[in-house]
C-alpha cells in the first residue's frame, strides 16, 4: 500500500491531529507490511504514522520518508507491544522530538534490521525514546540524522541518531563504535 500527501489536524487552528497517513488505535493486532509512508504531515504526532494500539503491533518491510510533524516526523508509537523489522525511515522532520521515530508506547518496543537517516528534529533526530517499556535497537543504521538547537533552547540538539530518556532499559545490539558515538544521551551507551 502506499499513502502520499495525506495530512492530520489543522495547524492554524491550533488542532493536534495525529498520524498523518495512518492512526491506529484499539486492542486487535495491527500489522503492516510493504507499504511506502511519503510527504504525509501531522499537525501533532505523527506526520506519516501513529500507532496508539493496545494489541501488538507489527510494522515490516516498509519504507516512511519526507514526512513532517510536530513530533515523531515519521512515526509516533504509542502501542503497547510493538515490533518494527526491516524498515527504512529517512528524510522525516520533527518540529520538536522524534525526526524519524518517536517512542512513547508502555510495552516492549524493537527495532531491528532497519536504516534511519538524515531525519531532523530538535531532539532524536533519527529516534527519540520517551517510553515506559523496554527497547530493544538490534543491527540497526543510524546515519546523518540531525538534532538542532534552537535559539534560546537549554535542551535542544540532543541525540542526533538516539536521544532517550525513558523510565526503562535500552538494548543496543549491533550497533557499530561511530554510530554508539552519535548516541548522545540514550542512558546505557557509554
Amino acid at each position: 500500500s502506499t499513502f502520499t500527501a495525506n495530512a492530520a489536524g489543522d495547524p492554524a487552528a491550533s488542532d493536534g491531529g495525529e498520524g498523518g497517513a495512518l492512526y491506529t488505535d484499539g486492542s486487535g493486532t495491527v500489522s503492516v507490511t510493504r507499504s511506502t509512508f511519503a510527504d504525509n504531515t501531522a499537525a501533532g504526532e505523527g506526520g506519516g504514522i501513529t500507532f496508539r494500539s493496545f494489541g501488538a503491533v507489527i510494522f515490516t518491510d516498509s519504507t516512511v520518508h519526507s514526512n513532517t510533524a510536530a513530533t515523531g516526523g515519521g512515526i509516533n508509537n504509542g502501542a503497547a507491544d510493538v515490533t518494527f523489522a526491516r524498515l527504512t525511515v529517512r528524510d522525516n522532520r520533527a518540529n520538536h522530538d522524534g525526526g524519524g521515530i518517536l517512542n512513547q508506547g508502555s510495552g516492549a518496543f524493537t527495532l531491528e534490521d532497519s536504516d534511519i537517516y538524515r531525519n531532523t528534529a530538535e531532539n532524536g533526530g533519527g529516534m527519540t525514546n520517551d517510553a515506559d517499556g523496554t527497547v530493544a535497537v538490534t543491527r540497526v543504521t543510524f546515519w546523518d540524522n540531525r538534532a538542532l538547537l534552537t535559539p534560546g533552547g537549554e535542551d535542544s540538539g540532543l541525540g542526533g541518531g538516539i536521544y532517550s530518556l525513558g523510565d526503562a532499559g535500552a538494548v543496543p545490539q549491533g550497533i557499530s563504535d561511530a554510530e554508539r558515538r552519535s548516541l548522545t544521551r540514550i542512558g546505557q551507551i557509554g
